[in-house]
């Protein structure tokens, strides 16, 4: 099991910096070679997962709305709430890119693009909200669109990071990689 550091919290975005980390700091250990087998593996198989989950989640979004989140909605309540459903999966699969970009910089002690792309959710929710006010007919979506702008917003900003250090997002199936195992293993509890 690797070692983990005493003053790192362990959350959705820090998952892949310890072995990430050791993968940058310890170059005979892993080396820049390493950081891309953690890094390219890691990025697919978590975009795998999450593509499956939030298109199981569309197919399925009538069922669970009707059944499960608002049973007593009429058809027309109904139809929207599946349909900001659907949009907001969108988020869900953006935000995923956006944390394995974050951990990606932070494992490099980069931390100033993923200070301002977390800090730009507000600004994207209150643009939504405004938008909604000021926008005849725009309603509901206004914030719905306002929580996608915050999701693409976080990978333009976010994107330059990894541009600047000559690093690449490209998928690599490999499910059996051993630093994907380490981090298969820090995910759990």
């Amino acid at each position: 099991r690797a070692p983990r550091h005493p003053h790192r919290p362990e959350g959705r975005r820090s998952v892949l910096n310890p072995p990430n980390s050791r993968a940058t700091t310890h170059p005979y250990r892993w080396g820049p070679q390493g950081e891309a087998a953690l890094r390219k593996p890691t990025f697919t198989i978590i975009l795998v997962i999450v593509i499956v989950i939030t298109s199981l989640a569309g197919l399925f979004a009538p069922f669970f709305v009707r059944f499960v989140l608002a049973p007593g909605f009429d058809a027309a309540t109904s139809a929207l709430t599946i349909t900001l459903t659907r949009i907001m999966l969108l988020q869900a699969l953006l935000s995923v890119i956006s944390s394995v970009i974050m951990a990606v910089l932070n494992s490099r002690r980069q931390f100033v693009l993923g200070a301002l792309a977390i800090m730009c959710h507000n600004v994207a929710m209150i643009t939504g909200i405004l938008a909604a006010r000021w926008i005849p007919g725009l309603g509901i979506y206004g914030p719905t669109l306002g929580v996608i702008a915050d999701a693409v917003l976080q990978l333009l900003i976010l994107w330059p990071g990894l541009a600047a250090n000559k690093l690449h997002l490209r998928p690599d199936w490999n499910p059996n990689d051993v630093h994907l195992r380490e981090v298969g293993r820090l995910l759990l509890p």
